[in-house]
């Protein structure tokens, strides 16, 4: 399952590379993105560990 994610979130990021014209702006945007994905992810397995 994180591995899925993981490819996702990699894949997101290289489309999204081609959306905004700013590359600066693109990259720190995908990388708050990913943050945020992997922080879900962390949570989500916890939660899994607890039941």
């Amino acid at each position: 399952m994180k591995k899925i994610l993981l490819i996702a979130a990699v894949s997101y990021v290289i489309v999204g590379c081609n959306v905004n014209p700013n590359k600066e702006e693109r990259l720190q945007k995908l990388e708050t993105e990913m943050e945020k994905t992997n922080e879900r992810i962390s949570e989500l397995e916890r939660r899994l560990e607890e039941k």
